[in-house]
């Protein structure tokens, strides 16, 4: 996901403050979508995917993008970074190589974030796990690597870290990019491949901004929730979240009026409403007021507890 917003893109009012208010740094105040049931077009909506948390406060591309984070983004040092730093939710972003290999990378080329050259999606994995991921954030990150996806789902693991695995295709992969995704989750996350069964490790939310990609996702791994990213709120948002299943909305926070907030919360209260990239406090506090679920955030030097809205 891409975008910064701060006080010019917080609401313009706010709206009454949601019962589920905020819980301590422990678990960043997890946020639970209502339980499962049937939809009805026209009605007020029931999501078809099994509770799962929320945390209020998500570190965004792991360790927080660009120069705004404390650590490289996308890497296993920004996972754990915004681990240390009392963030209990992380989203990262997932491609392919050349070879069909699953990658935490957020840009289509490799210029900005790495030593390489060229498309992510034209570069072996055998090239991209040679380059240096960490060194233009500074010394102390010199030699930290593309991880591959299934390290940092080990790694998230380990930590016990709520993931949100955003697909970020490249152009064409939508679905090769959905089942690469699909097939180590269903290796290294099998509460996916059976619910039923008991297992523990923390949950995690599968997003895109990509249709291709969810519908793939929920063809292969229906048990995993889904969540529908948009920049703007799609006039037809209804119908694409009913079709794809998915038990959230991830929007851009600087193009998300208060009045399509409370509408949204009106039409469907089962549905977890987060907003990216909010990056001061005072956006984060008008946001929360407004009822937003949960907000994804640059800012792990900011300690996550400070920045959440009281319990009631």
């Amino acid at each position: 996901m891409n975008g910064d917003a701060s006080s010019p893109g917080a609401p313009r009012a706010a709206a009454p403050q949601r019962a589920a208010a905020g819980q301590a740094a422990a678990d960043n105040g997890p946020r639970q979508p209502d339980p499962p049931g049937a939809s009805a077009r026209g009605a007020t909506l029931a999501f078809p995917t099994s509770p799962f948390p929320y945390p209020r406060l998500i570190a965004h591309r792991g360790g927080g993008a660009g120069h705004r984070g404390t650590a490289p983004e996308n890497t296993l040092a920004g996972l754990t970074a915004a681990h240390a730093a009392g963030y209990r939710g992380v989203e990262v972003d997932v491609m392919l190589s050349a070879d069909g290999v699953a990658f935490l990378h957020h840009d289509d080329t490799l210029e900005r974030t790495t030593d390489g050259r060229g498309p992510v999606a034209g570069t072996p994995a055998a090239r991209l796990e040679d380059l240096d991921a960490g060194a233009w954030r500074g010394p102390a990150f010199a030699g930290e690597r593309l991880p591959r996806l299934t390290a940092a789902l080990d790694h998230c693991q380990a930590l016990g870290l709520w993931l949100n695995l955003e697909i970020k295709p490249t152009p064409g992969r939508d679905a090769a990019t959905a089942q690469a995704v699909a097939d180590h989750l269903a290796a290294r996350w099998p509460v996916l491949a059976a619910p039923e069964a008991a297992h523990a490790l923390p949950p995690l939310v599968i997003s895109s901004f990509s249709t291709v990609a969810l519908a793939e996702i929920a063809r292969r791994l229906p048990a995993a929730p889904r969540a529908l990213l948009a920049e703007r709120l799609p006039p037809d948002w209804r119908d694409r979240v009913d079709a794809l299943g998915c038990a959230a909305l991830h929007l851009d926070a600087a193009r998300l009026e208060t009045g399509a907030l409370a509408a949204l919360r009106a039409a469907a209260p089962g549905l977890v409403l987060a907003a990216y990239t909010v990056n001061e406090p005072t956006a984060m506090a008008a946001l929360f007021a407004a009822g937003i679920d949960a907000l994804f955030t640059d800012r792990i030097d900011l300690a996550p507890a400070a920045l959440l809205p009281p319990a009631p």
